[in-house]
């Protein structure tokens, strides 16, 4: 009895120390080793972005980042694993028994890595891009192993895993269009109404800094006996066509207000 009590007490105690120490040890080591190597990705791709488009220098950045985070993450659990007295061909089998239930029960992790590979091969998408995932907006902000992180243009953040990415509408990686249509009386004298408008925008371009070219005004056929369709194109910041187009849209009501001219309701 007094031989286990002095074991609990003496022998166990150090090695729960030693191990415990270890162990902490372990950890702010990988977690100094991930803080370097990332800093490092992010070195290696700024030096990289004049002789790669910069989309897909953060985008590889991005990806390289998540797969070092993974990579680091599985060492610090493996020398855990070696220090608490497990064997190479225990902790073998640990990764096996995880490797069927991964099979079994995670297929969607699988294939949210399998997805975010081909994402990137086939460069469907970058960081900085302005896409449409589903019923979400917005630029992409971060391209993940396994999610793609989407902030639209009210700041929120949406994170979607890359197996349920079916149809990504890719507006642009620069800028975003804004397409107009406004449907005036055929009564109204077009090239007034035309005239007008050109005015208005170009005051409005000048004073918005999220409009990046000068919008254009076409004088469309009349479509029918009523209505004739003007067609405003203008291009836009990343992120910022939701609310230029409706500042637009409120500048020219306020002044076909005040010049007397009808827009038909649709």
């Amino acid at each position: 009895m007094e031989t286990i009590v002095e074991y609990f007490t003496t022998e166990f105690l150090q090695n729960a120390l030693k191990n415990g120490l270890a162990i902490i040890i372990i950890l702010v080591a990988g977690h100094i080793f991930s803080t370097v190597v990332i800093a490092l990705i992010k070195k290696i791709s700024k030096k990289a972005s004049p002789k790669l488009a910069e989309r897909k220098a953060r985008t590889l950045s991005s990806i390289a980042t998540s797969f070092a985070r993974y990579a680091i993450d599985f060492l610090i659990a493996y020398s855990i694993l070696i220090r608490l007295g497990f064997s190479q061909n225990s902790i073998l089998a640990i990764v096996s028994v995880f490797g069927v239930a991964v099979g079994l029960g995670a297929q969607n992790f699988v294939k949210d890595i399998i997805n975010g590979f081909f994402i990137l091969l086939e460069d469907q998408y970058g960081v900085g891009d302005y896409i449409e995932i589903g019923t979400k907006t917005g630029v992409v902000e971060n391209i993940g192993l396994r999610t793609t992180s989407v902030r639209n243009s009210d700041g929120a953040l949406h994170i979607i895993p890359n197996s349920e990415i079916r149809v990504v509408s890719n507006f642009a990686h620069k800028f975003s269009r804004i397409i107009i249509t406004i449907p005036i009386s055929a009564e109204q004298n077009s090239d007034r109404v035309v005239g007008i408008l050109r005015e208005e925008l170009l005051d409005a371009f000048k004073e918005r800094d999220d409009l990046v070219t000068e919008p254009v005004v076409y004088n469309c056929e009349r479509v029918s006996g009523k209505i004739i369709p003007v067609k405003i194109l203008t291009d836009c910041t990343l992120g910022s066509k939701e609310s230029e187009e409706n500042y637009l849209r409120e500048r020219i009501n306020f002044r076909f207000v005040k010049e007397q001219i009808e827009i038909i309701p649709q």
